[in-house]
């Protein structure tokens, strides 16, 4: 059993574990450590500051009732020091974080003997309740818990001086749950300066509007304040401002109805510190956004910093006595543009940046080639990835910062490419098998996003056949035969649900829930119902994912035979339709017909340039993201969450790679230049940045060098033939060392660390 700690026991607030958005302050005072070490887990989220410096945030997510330990090294310790640990305890429904009591546990080490630990009483640690964050405010998303809005009685100026705000509490020890090691490497939180770039002046419209009232601000279920309750509004506050650019950011202060723009080059994640000197008491809006959400640019005509663009609440706001201040917002957010706003009194020597929260490893991936258009996509990849692989693979680290289920299955593949390792995919994965059976999803149902809370039931049925995929992706990345045996029993339990909705023909019909293909009228509802063909196109390579990777013969079998139908009953002689309904006891087809199905049918393994030459030729040679939009209206065309993803990752593994590279670079060169991340659609609207289009530099390494991935147990590295059309430069992370390749001129070189082979593909 894993006990790391000597003496600390899981402590709150006495009689407050369960309140709603309620932060406790912990702090301890002590000298020089000869080997400090804090040993720290908590519910819902803490962070830690060594003498005023972040060293510490978490913990890493953990299925219900499970908590993940984080081991801080506290070396850099001085003369005398003061440790802080701010705890937030939601006590919400949300899908980044879990509806589970509150509590801190922690230990600080000196060498092996502890000095200052949680418990009834504490030894070495005071806690306090942080009154200056207000309470009872808006959720920032449906996804996410609250925003932030402060209210400080004397000036804040750094966090070693935490004893001075909120109120003493007593505390006492409560239960919580299973301890588990983090077995991921820790943020470095790199602080990054965001630039002036326009400053001008902001007042409110002439008619007040309310904010369009969102299902994060009303819906009961989630757990939320009522609005009448609320102590600060930012949202109708912020809503109704409007602004005028007077300047290029050269303010020296800011006054009541003044405003001043601040950037970086990409968009980034992590804790917004805000820095300034306040001049007389002042409130401050503190706006940010991963895009310039203007539809024309005009050069006198500001930066539209839209805060509820990506249905969120992106606002932090801060009342604050006459002094100097420096806080650091406690959630991690996502922004290149970064919005301050006086309502009331004067700032001066402003200070904005951000401390990133991102994935430590993924630095390791080295790529230049000598097309500026794919290192910018490339280099975009690296952010994504980075800034969606903390501590579980997320969706999008803004809007939810979710475990999403099919994302993960393309991002795992890119976290072996930027890291060598699959750490961060192993947690996101055990994170599953430890799924609490108290979801409100049904038997043997596997949520969408974990860990997460479902208040209405729903689940995505397609992302349970993602998982079985991921398992068998996962596998052949890593060779973890111990991890896949120990999942058999959740992923049959999984191909059991299905079985009660096999039809005669062993094919899906009529599934519960949110049936999803992708995002775009694939997804419509009158594509979905009845016989779904991409989803059952998706199944078939599940029940041969889970076949190949325990030996049953059977599924394989079966798998083959959901193939046969799809072929026989979707497809209309030219294309494969999306869906058949019931007619008099008869499966008909209701010529329902779009882009992303076909797809999935050469993706999955239906069809082929061999058996469809027609339709090969069509799909690859017609369709895609560069068809002229008044072509073939009625194949409803895809989108970037996954139509577009399959087709490219196709492209690749038939050896089109011009085709390949010039389509890529149409679609998310784009991205890269507007934002430097790659987004959940194809358009400037919800997520810019999101994870699954971090694979996209899979692809580009795959089409230019052939490099098709490393078996770690069997030191094998695997290439296929490249035409090397464009020269680059690689060098890819293995478990051990790293991997250079070199293409130029048609010729590749291969460099390999030592106890390692080549094999050559066919």
């Amino acid at each position: 059993m894993y006990q790391p700690f000597q003496k600390a026991k899981a402590v709150w607030a006495a009689g407050r574990e369960k309140t709603v958005n309620l932060t406790c302050v912990f702090t301890a005072e002590f000298s020089a450590l000869r080997a400090g070490k804090l040993i720290v887990t908590a519910s819902s989220l803490y962070r830690a500051f060594l003498n005023g410096k972040l060293v510490g945030y978490g913990p890493a997510r953990a299925a219900h009732g499970y908590f993940r330990v984080d081991e801080i090294d506290l070396s850099a310790s001085q003369e005398k020091n003061v440790l802080v640990i701010e705890v937030a305890g939601y006590n919400c429904n949300s899908f980044y974080t879990l509806n589970q009591p509150s509590f801190l546990q922690a230990e600080v080490l000196d060498g092996d003997r502890a000095i200052a630990f949680t418990g009834a009483p504490c030894v070495g640690f005071g806690c306090r309740i942080l009154r200056e964050r207000l309470q009872k405010v808006a959720r920032f998303s449906y996804q996410r818990s609250f925003v932030e809005s402060y209210r400080f009685g004397e000036p804040f100026c750094g966090f070693d001086q935490m004893n001075r705000f909120g109120e003493a509490a007593e505390t006492a020890e409560v239960g919580y749950g299973v301890l588990m090691p983090r077995k991921i490497n820790y943020p470095e939180f790199v602080f990054c300066d965001y630039r002036a770039c326009e400053n001008g002046t902001a007042s409110f419209k002439d008619e007040f509007e309310p904010f369009p009232r969102r299902r994060y601000l009303t819906n009961s279920d989630l757990v939320i304040f009522p609005e009448e309750e609320w102590q600060a509004d930012a949202c109708d506050t912020a809503y109704n401002l409007e602004y005028r650019k007077t300047g290029g950011g050269s303010a020296q202060t800011l006054s009541a109805g003044e405003y001043a723009v601040y950037a970086h080059e990409v968009s980034l994640t992590g804790f917004i510190r805000t820095q300034f000197r306040a001049e007389e008491d002042s409130l401050v809006y503190v706006l940010f956004d991963e895009v310039d959400f203007r539809t024309d640019c005009k050069e006198d005509e500001g930066i539209n910093v839209c805060f509820w663009r990506n249905d969120t609440l992106n606002v932090i706001t801060y009342d604050v006595k006459q002094g100097e201040f420096l806080h650091v917002g406690f959630e991690a957010y996502t922004a290149k543009y970064i919005k301050i706003v006086v309502l009331k009194g004067r700032i001066g020597g402003v200070k904005i940046g951000l401390y990133k929260y991102e994935n430590p490893d993924a630095g390791k991936f080295y790529f230049h080639c000598e097309d500026e258009k794919l290192n910018a996509i490339v280099s975009a990849a690296r952010e994504t990835f980075a800034q969606n692989s903390v501590d579980v693979l997320t969706d999008c680290p803004s809007r939810e910062r979710a475990g999403w289920l099919c994302d993960s299955y393309f991002s795992g593949q890119a976290e072996k490419l930027f890291t060598g390792g699959n750490v961060v995919e192993r947690n996101f994965l055990e994170n599953y098998y430890f799924q609490s059976e108290n979801l409100n999803l049904g038997e043997g149902v596997l949520a969408m996003c974990y860990p997460a809370d479902f208040i209405d039931g729903q689940f995505i049925p397609n992302w349970m056949m993602f998982y079985l995929l991921e398992l068998d992706g996962y596998f052949a990345r890593t060779g973890d035969r111990d991890f896949i045996d120990k999942v058999y029993g959740k992923a049959e339990s999984i191909l059991k649900y299905f079985g009660r909705f096999e039809n005669e023909f062993g094919l899906l019909e009529n599934l519960e829930s949110w049936v999803f293909v992708e995002w775009s009228m694939a997804n419509d509802n009158e594509f979905i119902k009845g016989v779904n063909a991409p989803t059952n196109m998706l199944y078939a390579k599940a029940l041969e994912c889970f076949g190949r990777l325990y030996g049953k013969a059977e599924y394989l079998e079966k798998a083959e035979k959901v193939k046969r139908e799809i072929r026989r009953l979707a497809f209309n002689g030219t294309l494969f339709e999306d869906n058949l309904i019931r007619k008099d006891g008869r499966l008909e087809r209701l010529s329902h017909t779009s882009e992303t199905c076909q797809y999935y049918a050469f993706y999955f393994g239906i069809a082929d340039e061999e058996t469809y030459p027609d339709l090969y030729r069509f799909v690859f040679e017609k369709l895609g993201p560069k068809r002229d939009g008044g072509a073939y209206k009625d194949i409803y065309v895809s989108n970037a969450f996954i139509g577009n993803l399959l087709r490219l990752d196709y492209l690749v593994s038939q050896g089109r790679v011009q085709q390949f590279l010039d389509e890529s670079k149409e679609y998310y060169f784009k991205m890269a230049q507007i934002t430097g991340t790659l987004w959940e659609h194809n358009q400037i609207h919800c997520s810019l940045n999101h994870g699954f289009a971090s694979y996209v530099a899979n692809m580009v390494v795959k089409g230019l060098s052939g490099f098709r991935g490393v078996d770690e147990c069997g030191r094998c590295v695997y290439f296929e033939n490249a035409d090397a059309v464009i020269p680059c430069k690689l060098k890819i992370p293995t478990r051990d060392d790293y991997i250079e390749v070199t293409c130029a001129h048609g010729e590749r070189t291969v460099k390999l660390p030592e106890g390692y082979r080549l094999v050559e593909c066919a």
